[in-house]
């Protein structure tokens, strides 16, 4: 009768310990440093300069539902964000999160379409402030 109850008060201390949601765990400002085909090509064979791929993709999570969202010189503009399973859907994007820690994240484009034949792998940095 004892073990009982101590189960049940061992369970309901864990089960009101606090979550932590994956978005919490997407914070501050990722820049690229990276970027590659699906496949690991580094556009190197294929673009007119003979050199990898240009990334300049940003990424700014400000809060648990919004973040800034930039490319080339433009100002990044702000977009809704959510993560379910390993997928980050931001604007009209969705990526896969292949891999996450404290200072880098590596997400991979999903085809926006059949249309699509590239789809990119991007690897980000946590900026330091």
């Amino acid at each position: 009768m004892n073990t009982k109850y101590l189960l049940i008060v061992l369970l309901s201390c864990l089960l009101s310990l606090p979550v932590k949601s994956q978005n919490t765990e997407l914070s501050g400002k990722w820049t690229c440093f990276k970027k590659e085909t699906e496949d690991g090509n580094d556009g190197s064979n294929i673009t007119l300069n003979g050199k990898p791929y240009e990334c300049s993709l940003s990424i700014e999570f400000v809060n648990k539902r919004k973040a800034l969202y930039g490319t080339g010189d433009n100002e990044p503009i702000e977009l809704d964000y959510k993560v379910k399973g390993h997928d980050l859907f931001i604007g009209n994007k969705v990526f896969k999160i292949e891999q996450k820690n404290s200072n880098e994240l590596i997400l991979l484009e999903h085809k926006s379409n059949d249309l699509a034949t590239i789809r990119f792998r991007y690897y980000l940095k946590k900026n330091e402030l």
